[in-house]
């Protein structure tokens, strides 16, 4: 499980690494479908992050601090699908072991 986990975090640390890189590069739309596949997900960090958390984290709170929640969620998104995806894939077992490489 904490290997599924581990695999999740790289590989949303890499995804949003490659989605800010195509962005700067004039392509607008891979961050903003990276952004709005977190709004679901914001919509229950709003309700459990308290509203002194966000003014702390960003004192003029607004947009920027929405923008803020709606990163994290996308995040946290992205990297529990990577995990639960690589999780069910190292649990299956492969039926056709009719092939073996040989050295």
């Amino acid at each position: 499980m904490g290997k599924s986990i581990l695999w999740g975090v790289l590989a949303s640390i890499v995804l949003a690494l490659a989605v800010v890189a195509l962005s700067m590069l004039g392509a607008p739309q891979p961050l903003t479908a990276y952004i709005l596949s977190g709004t679901p997900l914001s919509y229950v960090l709003f309700a459990v992050v308290p509203n002194s958390f966000v003014y702390w984290l960003v004192p003029e709170g607004g947009g920027s601090a929405a923008l803020g929640i709606l990163l994290i969620s996308a995040f946290i998104q992205s990297t529990v699908v990577i995990a639960v995806a690589y999780y069910c894939l190292s649990k299956t077992k492969l039926y056709n072991k009719s092939f073996k490489a040989y050295a």
